[in-house]
């Protein structure tokens, strides 16, 4: 048999054929790679396009094309951003009439759009809030206009609550119209962008075009509005703290005035006052030992009171900071305000009011909805006040806020879903990174000229503002001169070392400092003003944004900061407030001793009276303390004095077992013989109460949670003689 295959004169045709299209194919690759390499992206194939090389070459130039595109996107939105961080660098050499001019113009050329209008939030009235148009720009003209929009009507004002961007593709004809020389034209786009800062909205932008805005532009619009609404702000504090600084003058000329009067007054009220207080002392011995306990559960505790029918009569600052409410929003309104819908419509929370005014108080870890809608648990005993014929007058709530320990179950799943969903993301970008690997050379040029370009509008902020830059994890790599001299420090002092250097320590040990970075890394910038401690102990505040520096690939590669100095406005703002808090002091000693000077005897009898009353309502208070919730009482040493059934049956004691003990025989083992246990009873001595959840022993030495205040009580003389303990036992769930 033969060795050698015999081809057929039309086979050996069919196969040089073939030969010659590959050869041909492939030299056309070669031109046509050239020509990419040259950076014409529009080059035609001269080859097959319908082979698998024509394919790939085509699916080359198309992706090419893409990341060319969008390399021009991003340097478009780098570019705006720096002209208009620079526009408002200047603000405060400018009137903020010809600043916002200023903006709205460059805005609406920069995107190309025919008219703009930027409408700011005037809060001057708390009754009578509104958006008003400060600034409004058409076809090459500022267009002078008076426009008041109420807060909530039309698309502004629900652009404003919602605080989220409105984009109409299809105008109403009746909604806004272009004027220009030659007639009137509806345009095709409107969009409203907000202006949030740290989740305050200080105003809109509103944009007219004939164009469709795309998606990057919509994200460049977002960025500039952070940047206008922190210069709002900025402008707001400003105004803020000139009309407080005129106020207190005024103040300061009208107590001038007075005070020869108040010196003539105090004169007539030394006469009196040795009658009053001879028959006031022993009363006030009571009511101080009483104020004192309740002073220290309304400055640590969230209280909130009721009428017998659940309608709201008043609250502390805790319980409205905890709920997220002004007193005026919640006060005459029913207590199912704070209820979820399906605790409210149930069987049980129709009882519950009713148990209520017979008398019966509740403990319990309750269920509540704040003012954004977002769940609060709520460590609370609900308590019948009774008054002198022992009917139920009024109920008061005491309560400590718990949502942090429900959410860190929460936020632990949350952070492993986000880690699992990096890791994806991870993947995805490491495939990329492998399919565009031959097109490095090509996009290094791009890069290195945009960096180019970048250096140049970083080194015009570097002139001007004070910079660092970061790795993702807070390692200090760089700062320029402003930086460093505002820190009164050298580059060689800092480089390599973490941000938490310039920290207040309380803060860098928290939880979030650390979610800062991890947001930071994860591309998120930071606006804020920001108190930090300099290397020689000084504190400054920098009003200042914490910038991801992305690579070509959407990485994290580093984070710069861009700060200003404030710290004398901040000063001057504490001196101020100071000075205000002094007036009204003074204002209130005036008001209370001309009052004191006019009084009679009659006046001191009903004086009397009111602090028998109130004695007798703070014994209410206490005796419903007392029967719903676990009471002990210590010297200032921590012997114990007395405790109540409640607290005896908790531990698990007789009265006579304890009388005389120390507080340390509740204590888990080990933790009574700590310097923090030392210090805990020494801060108890000198008057500071203790609110948290404390880990204790039974005297079967099994241990249980209390959610406890330790509170100082203060003769009237203000002097501490002993400490009172209220606490309730920590339950596993809440059903209400």
């Amino acid at each position: 048999m033969s060795k050698y295959k015999i081809v057929r004169n039309e086979e050996w045709k069919t196969i040089q054929a073939e030969k010659a299209a590959l050869a041909k194919d492939l030299e056309a690759s070669q031109t046509f790679i050239e020509s990419l390499k040259t950076g014409n992206l529009q080059a035609t194939y001269a080859g097959d396009q319908e082979t698998l090389i024509g394919m790939s070459m085509m699916s080359l130039r198309d992706r090419m094309i893409e990341l060319a595109r969008e390399e021009e996107r991003r340097n478009w939105v780098n570019q705006g951003i720096a002209q208009f961080a620079d526009i408002l660098r200047v603000s405060d050499q400018n009137s903020s009439a010809a600043l916002y001019d200023s903006v709205i113009s460059n805005l609406v050329r920069y995107l190309k759009a025919n008219q703009g209008c930027i409408f700011s939030l005037n809060d001057d009235n708390d009754n009578d809030m509104f958006l008003e148009l400060i600034s409004c720009y058409a076809y090459d003209r500022k267009k002078f206009q008076e426009r008041r929009v109420p807060l909530g009507e039309g698309l502004i004002g629900q652009c404003f609550y919602e605080k989220q961007v409105v984009y109409l593709k299809d105008v109403p004809k009746e909604y806004v119209t272009i004027s220009s020389g030659l007639g009137e034209a509806r345009p095709r786009n409107v969009i409203l962008v907000p202006m949030i800062l740290d989740q305050d909205i200080h105003g809109v932008i509103e944009l007219a075009s004939f164009t469709l805005f795309e998606k990057y532009q919509i994200d460049f619009l977002q960025k500039v509005a952070e940047s206008i609404a922190a210069t709002l702000s900025a402008s707001r504090v400003s105004n803020r703290t000139q009309r407080l600084l005129q106020e207190s003058m005024s103040q300061s000329e009208q107590l001038k005035a007075q005070e020869e009067e108040m010196r003539q007054s105090m004169e007539e009220l030394t006469a009196t006052q040795e009658e009053m207080e001879r028959k006031s002392r022993e009363l006030n011995q009571t009511a101080a030992e009483m104020n004192s306990i309740l002073n220290g559960i309304n400055a640590t505790m969230a209280t909130i009171e009721f009428t017998t029918e659940g309608m709201i009569v008043t609250a502390n600052k805790n319980f409205l900071d905890t709920m997220k409410y002004s007193l005026a929003q919640i006060q005459g309104k029913h207590h199912r305000m704070f209820v979820p819908e399906e605790i409210r419509n149930s069987d049980d929370y129709k009882t519950f009011w009713k148990a209520l005014a017979n008398g019966k108080s509740h403990v319990d870890v309750f269920k509540r909805i704040d003012s954004t809608g977002q769940e609060v648990w709520l460590n609370a005993i609900y308590n019948p006040i009774l008054d002198q014929d022992g009917k139920v007058q009024r109920v008061i709530k005491l309560a400590n806020n718990v949502t942090a320990e429900k959410e860190k179950e929460k936020k632990v799943h949350e952070l492993l879903e986000e880690t699992r969903a990096n890791e994806e993301e991870l993947r995805q970008n490491m495939e990329e990174l492998s399919s565009t690997q031959e097109h490095l050379e090509l996009r290094n040029r791009e890069i290195n000229a945009a960096a180019a370009e970048m250096r140049s509008i970083l080194s015009g902020i570097d002139a001007t503002m004070a910079t660092i830059e970061f790795t993702p994890d807070g390692t200090i790599t760089a700062a320029n001169e402003r930086f460093l001299t505002l820190m009164k420090c050298t580059l060689d002092e800092i480089k390599g070392k973490h941000h938490r250097i310039f920290v207040p320590k309380d803060v860098a040990e928290s939880d979030e400092y650390k979610t800062f970075w991890a947001g930071l890394a994860a591309g998120n910038s930071v606006n804020d003003v920001f108190p930090r401690i300099t290397l020689t102990g000084d504190v400054v505040w920098l009003n200042a944004i914490y910038n991801p520096i992305f690579n070509d690939m959407g990485q994290v590669t580093k984070v710069l900061k861009l700060a200003n100095d404030i710290t004398a406005s901040k000063r001057q703002e504490e001196e101020i407030r100071n000075l205000l808090e002094e007036s009204r002091a003074q204002e209130e000693e005036l008001r209370q001793n001309m009052e004191e000077v006019t009084a009679t005897q009659d006046e001191i009898q009903r004086q009397n009276n009111l602090i028998r009353e109130s004695t007798a309502e703070m014994r209410s208070i206490m005796s419903g303390i007392n029967a719903t919730m676990a009471s002990i009482e210590f010297s200032t040493d921590g012997t114990i004095l007395h405790a109540n059934e409640n607290f005896l049956n908790a531990m698990g004691y007789s009265l006579a077992e304890i009388v005389g003990q120390h507080h340390r025989m509740f204590m888990p083992p080990g933790q009574a013989d700590t310097p923090a246990y030392r210090q805990f009873w020494k801060e108890l001595a000198s008057g500071n109460p203790r609110v948290d959840t404390f880990e204790r022993v039974t005297k079967k030495k099994e241990p249980i949670l209390l959610n406890a205040i330790y509170n100082p009580i203060l003769n009237a003389s203000g002097e501490v003689v002993k400490i009172v303990k209220l606490a309730t036992h920590v339950k596993a769930d809440a059903t209400r």
